[in-house]
């Protein structure tokens, strides 16, 4: 049986706000999604439940930092992955992610995403842990090139290509 997903695009309601949260071992008790200034906010439901939930903070006019949270991958469609990076790329030059790298399943979600790798920082996930620095900009996002892919070929920082489904 295929689930049916409903799509928000509104500031986070409280149970996606608290998966969110799980998810990503972050306390955003305080956090304002409800400011468009900083935040731009995606749900997806299953029935009343989320199953993702992806937030893009604009750090500076030019960078926004992405944080996904997923229960059920199959509500992440290309199309909706379109319709956020369409719609962030016309306020920031870049989208940037940090990730924990012992976080192996979210390091292989950005890398389908179109994310790159670009290096590390110390502290960078929470102010404790260390942080891998994973960005993607308009000009290397596949899913902004128009047409549609069944495989893609994504070139590694070291000029090795790979391929993944």
């Amino acid at each position: 049986m295929r689930a049916h997903y409903r799509v928000t695009f509104e500031p986070l309601r409280p149970e996606a706000q608290a998966f969110l949260a799980w998810a990503t071992d972050n306390n955003f008790a305080t956090t304002d999604f409800a400011n468009t200034d900083l935040w731009f906010c995606c749900a997806v439901y299953d029935g009343n439940v989320p199953v993702i939930v992806i937030t893009f903070e604009f750090k500076s006019p030019h960078d926004a930092h992405f944080t996904l949270a997923v229960a059920d991958p199959r509500g992440l469609s290309r199309q909706l992955i379109t319709a956020l990076y369409r719609t962030v790329f016309q306020r920031a030059a870049r989208i940037t992610a940090l990730i924990d790298p012992r976080n192996q399943n979210a390091i292989r979600q950005v890398w389908r995403m179109g994310f790159k790798p670009e290096g590390y920082m110390r502290r960078g996930y929470d102010g404790t842990n260390d942080a891998q620095v994973w960005g993607l900009l308009p000009e290397d996002c596949p899913y902004l090139q128009g047409g549609p892919f069944r495989y893609r070929v994504v070139q590694a920082t070291h000029g090795m290509a790979q391929r993944m489904q």
